[in-house]
C-alpha cells in the first residue's frame, strides 16, 4: 500500500500509479461550466435499487456515500471504467477515504 492517503477523489489526478485515462477523468474541468457527475459507492455492496437512484432506501437507511464529483464526459462507460478502485487507488491510496465514508 501507498504512503500516500488519498483524501479526495480528486486527488488521484496527481498519482502517476494511476492510469493516464484514469488522470485525466479526475482532473480539474477545463472550465467552470463543464457539468459534473456525482461519484457514489455502496455502503453495503450486496444492495441492489430497482429503478432511479436514491443514496437511501425507506428500509435500509444509507445506501450509497458520495465520493466526490468528476467533469462530465459523454462516454460515461469509459468514466465508470476508469474509477474502479484498482485504476484510481492502485496501490491502497483510497483506504482512508473509503473507510472515513462507512465503506
Amino acid at each position: 500500500m501507498s504512503n500516500t492517503q488519498y483524501h479526495s477523489l480528486n486527488e488521484a489526478a496527481n498519482n502517476a500509479s494511476v492510469r493516464e485515462q484514469t488522470r485525466d477523468f479526475l482532473s480539474s474541468p477545463e472550465s467552470e461550466d463543464a457539468p459534473a457527475i456525482e461519484v457514489w459507492y455502496a455502503i453495503n455492496p450486496d444492495f441492489s435499487g430497482d429503478g432511479m437512484f436514491e443514496p437511501f432506501d425507506s428500509d435500509m437507511g444509507p445506501t450509497h456515500a458520495k465520493l466526490g464529483e468528476v467533469e462530465y464526459r459523454a462516454d460515461w462507460q469509459s468514466l465508470y471504467g476508469a474509477l474502479q478502485g484498482d485504476f484510481w487507488s492502485p496501490n491502497g491510496e483510497a483506504r482512508s477515504l473509503i473507510m472515513s465514508k462507512g465503506l
